[in-house]
């Protein structure tokens, strides 16, 4: 199974964060609780995009260790919470794999980008966590239409 892949080099731009601890799979609920406090602080006009930060690798660390962040990206860094880390993110260059389905069903895609691809083009992976942009929501979007671009930070 492949997945298309582009090297692209991403703009650095503000977040608002939630710390998430466990499965990575329970993450939606801490997003919950991320749309509760933007939604309650007037800070939702701000907002330009959600995704994830995943810190851990999970075929190594024990999912109640796993350490992600709920995020949005927002249009300044004027936008600020004091429910929520501010955060800067992006910059420098990424593998961005574009996954279409359901979030729960992205581990092949996470196996063959970091199996296969990475050790075909020679790149290195930066010390950095892997960015789930979410394109669309599940809100209004079916599970197997949901797109997600992985993206994997590189070593320049």
């Amino acid at each position: 199974m492949a997945f298309p892949v582009a090297i692209k080099t991403l703009p650095t731009r503000p977040a608002l964060t939630l710390a998430h601890i466990g499965p990575y799979t329970d993450i939606g609920r801490t997003f919950g609780q991320l749309d509760l406090i933007l939604r309650s602080e007037g800070l939702l006009p701000c907002v330009r995009g959600m995704f994830g930060l995943y810190v851990d690798d999970p075929d190594t660390v024990p999912p109640e260790q796993l350490r992600s962040r709920a995020c949005v990206f927002v249009e300044s860094t004027d936008a600020r919470s004091p429910k929520l880390e501010s955060l800067t993110v992006g910059g420098g260059a990424y593998a961005v794999l574009t996954y279409k389905g359901p979030y729960a069903a992205m581990k092949p895609a996470y196996d063959w980008l970091f199996g296969t691809w990475l050790p075909q083009v020679g790149r290195e992976p930066r010390d950095a966590p892997v960015m789930e942009i979410n394109l669309n929501t599940p809100m209004d979007t079916a599970p197997q239409d949901l797109l997600t671009e992985i993206c994997l930070p590189l070593e320049t």
